[in-house]
Order: structure tokens, then sequence, then C-alpha cells
């Protein structure tokens, strides 16, 4: 009896000792992912700053600082909300 309880608690511990390996694996996996899509998300913003300056700078000579400001900020308004919504629809 004692035999048989003794062999179950080494089963038990090896199972924890694999699965404890498996979790270690795909948490290291899962924090690779994440740092690379906050890189990726890092540049998207970058990015999305560089295009609202460049609109800016095309708009202003035509339309004055005031009404470029206003359109530039809507769009970037737009641009937030679509980003929004298309996070909300992911995390359902």
């Amino acid at each position: 009896m004692f035999e048989q309880l003794s062999q179950m608690l080494v089963r038990l511990v090896e199972l924890f000792e694999a699965e404890g390996r498996l979790l270690r694996v795909h948490v290291v996996r899962t924090s690779m992912l994440v740092f690379v899509a906050l890189g990726a998300v890092l540049i998207g913003v970058a990015g999305v700053v560089f295009l609202l300056a460049g609109l800016y700078s095309a708009m202003v000579e035509r339309l004055g600082a005031t009404w470029t400001a206003v359109i530039v900020g809507a769009v970037a308004v737009i641009v937030a909300l679509v980003v929004l919504l298309q996070v909300r629809r992911s995390a359902r």
C-alpha cells in the first residue's frame, strides 16, 4: 500500500514538473509576443503622428493654422475611434 502511494506521489511530482516546464515555455512565448506587439503599436503611433504632421504641413498654407488644426484634430479623433472600436470588437 505504501509502495503504491509513494509511486503515485512520484508520478504526481513528475507531472507537476512537466507542467511547470510547459508553463515556462508558454509564458516566455507569450511575453515575447506581447513585447513585439507593443513595439508594433509604438511604431504605428509614431507613423500616425508623422502622417498627421504631414497633413498639417500640407494644409496650413491653404487654410491657415486654425482650420488646419481643427481638421487634423478631427482626423486624429476619427482614427482613435476606429482603433477603439476595433479593440472593443476583438475583446468580445
